[in-house]
């Protein structure tokens, strides 16, 4: 398979992909390889019993400037202030607004050391924490940059009606509209011969491509000069669950919780889906390791992690619907975000999508919607 001329490829198929990809078709062919069958990256989505697909992940997107509109612009789905605005709970059982001035000024405080501390780390580790400096750098730039009104005036999160499953189909049906094409396949190697690029692949399929745009979570490192290859990343094998609970026992319908210092319960949010029966309420428990079947062990994590929460006072194993495989791929060796060599560029992706959108948002707008 060869593509040349105006052709885009793109690698990585996380929601802020397929908005470049919804994007890059409006002046170009578009091709965007992912090594999974499923698309949406982190975002993914998979098959449960007894209900369509579900996110295998807890998400939750942060307000930035322009960030829902955009969103809500491309997928085609309405984005809502949400009913019960996320927490964050500490092991004490103290619960704190997820967003909100008091953590958006610890945040601040936190990326700021954090930066400060990696930084004077690398000075001693060439290359080591690299990652980690462009992680922190990245999100406090942001945060500076979009965030800082927040510290003056509220905002309220929001969230896509009738859940980010059906967000993530819209970002998908948007592609396929507007023409781009989707190859499953693993990029081993970009390399840049005269005024194209030459992706490499594990089928040993060749592309061409004008202009190559990449997720700076691909771990692709430079090999000489005009050549990337790829290294393998480190997988974490995790577990999230769905749970059912009668909405009569349900004591507060979380929107989104993120559980400080709780190793084995990292977050939890509530699924919007239409196969729910009307008298349940379906969460999402992610786990922060591998449970292969549902046993005592697992059923007790969750009952802790629920009446820390306060969301519920009884979990037992008949309201678990189903275990969804979660793992996740550990970015390493981040290219910096822009462009990394002629035509070739990468975009920020590290667990914050609204971050990722708001830093890259003159790449993702269109002429329509900068003159609407």
């Amino acid at each position: 398979m060869s593509t040349s001329g105006d052709t885009a490829i793109l690698i990585g198929s996380s929601p802020l992909m397929l908005l470049l990809a919804i994007k890059l078709s409006e002046s170009h062919r578009v091709t965007l390889i992912s090594d999974q069958s499923t698309l949406g990256g982190a975002w993914k989505t998979a098959s449960v019993k007894n209900s369509p697909d579900v996110e295998i992940a807890c998400h939750v997107i942060e307000p930035f400037p322009g960030v829902y509109e955009l969103l809500a612009k491309r997928s085609g789905v309405p984005f809502d202030d949400l009913d019960l605005q996320p927490i964050r709970v500490h092991p004490s059982g103290l619960k704190v607004r997820y967003f909100s001035r008091l953590t958006l000024a610890l945040s601040l405080a936190y990326m700021s050391v954090m930066l400060v501390y990696y930084r004077g780390k690398s000075v001693f580790v060439a290359g080591r924490y690299k990652d980690d400096v462009a992680n922190f750098s990245v999100k406090l730039r942001g945060l500076l940059r979009h965030q800082w009104t927040y510290l003056i005036k509220k905002a309220a999160m929001k969230g896509p009606r009738g859940g980010y499953a059906r967000f993530l189909q819209g970002l998908i049906d948007q592609c396929r509209k507007a023409g781009v094409s989707f190859v499953q396949d693993r990029v081993t190697a970009i390399e840049r011969i005269g005024h194209s690029w030459h992706v490499s692949s594990a089928s040993g399929t060749q592309f061409t491509a004008h202009s190559i745009h990449s997720s700076s979570s691909v771990p692709l490192l430079a090999a000489t000069e005009s050549r990337f290859e790829t290294e393998t990343p480190r997988i974490v094998s995790r577990t999230s669950v769905l749970v059912d609970i009668p909405k009569q026992d349900v004591t507060n319908q979380y929107t989104y919780v993120a559980f400080w210092r709780n190793p084995m319960v990292r977050r939890l949010s509530r699924v919007e889906s239409v196969t729910v029966p009307p008298d349940t309420s379906r969460f999402l428990f992610e786990l922060g390791k591998q449970f292969d079947n549902v046993n005592q062990d697992l059923v007790d994590h969750l009952q802790y992690a629920a009446k820390k929460a306060n969301l519920t006072t009884e979990i037992d194993a008949r309201m678990i619907v189903d275990l969804v495989d979660c793992s996740t791929a550990l970015p390493g060796n981040q290219l910096e975000p822009g462009e990394a060599e002629t035509e070739f560029f990468t975009y920020y992706s590290f667990g914050n999508l609204a971050a990722g959108i708001a830093t890259h948002m003159a790449d993702l707008e269109s002429l329509d919607m900068t003159t609407s």
